[in-house]
């Protein structure tokens, strides 16, 4: 059986409509469930219902949503600007489900890349946990050349703010870049992981989630995931 919701509870999820003041929006009949007119703000829907509002906002009703997004440098993790810096809800203001998404793993504002931006709270523990060991790959690039000895040393581990990394898969691109893949999340782990090595991260760029890659996915674009490939992560 499929869950449902009330019809006034997912508006004021979406920021459409509030509670309170639902009962008026939908008595005025500016709200249509599937093409007929819904006068009971307490009507309960399910995943593809499609919702009308003033005939003119449409979209299906999804509980759980999930997206895939390319982070530009400039932008911020958090739900509100910091200063200059735009949230990345600034990418999403053409998507109707924005107001349901929280951000799975931050990146910081000059880091590039992949973010993943769900609704789902239990999918977001499992792949932000501590304990997940979820995979999360960057490529790095360094200001000076790196060499293989330094390259061993970070997939070893290196030390930093007195805790020794766990071991990393490092893949060389060139003599200042390299792939670098992490089961953990420490604050400005990669960064402070190159300064270990005595080098400089001069870009930093995400490129894959778990199963999840950047792929083709340009600067500030975005896909929607599959709810079912949800329970499938790697």
């Amino acid at each position: 059986m499929q869950e449902t919701i009330r019809i006034d509870k997912y508006l004021s999820q979406l920021q459409l409509v509030s509670r309170r003041d639902a009962k008026k929006f939908f008595r005025d009949e500016r709200v249509m469930i599937n093409g007929y007119i819904e006068r009971d703000h307490g009507f309960h829907v399910i995943d593809g219902d499609t919702i009308t509002i003033d005939d003119d906002l449409e979209f299906s009703v999804a509980q759980s949503v999930t997206v895939l997004l390319n982070k530009p440098v400039g932008y911020v993790c958090s739900e509100l600007d910091e200063g200059t810096h735009k949230s990345y809800k600034h990418l999403l203001e053409d998507c109707i489900y924005a107001p349901m998404l929280k951000i799975a793993g931050r990146l910081d504002q000059d880091t590039t890349g992949l973010v993943i931006a769900t609704s789902d709270g239990a999918f977001n523990h499992r792949l932000t946990s501590p304990k997940s060991g979820k995979e999360k790959e960057y490529k790095v690039t360094c200001e000076k050349e790196v060499p293989d000895t330094d390259l061993l040393r970070l997939e070893k581990g290196v030390s930093i703010d007195d805790y020794v990394t766990r071991s990393a898969k490092v893949v060389r691109i060139d003599t200042h870049s390299f792939y670098l893949t992490l089961v953990e999340g420490k604050y400005h782990q990669v960064k402070k992981m190159c300064e270990a090595i005595d080098n400089t991260c001069i870009a930093l760029e995400r490129i894959r989630i778990a199963g999840w890659n950047i792929d083709d996915l340009q600067p500030g674009e975005r896909k929607f995931i599959d709810q079912s490939d949800l329970f499938d992560i790697r």
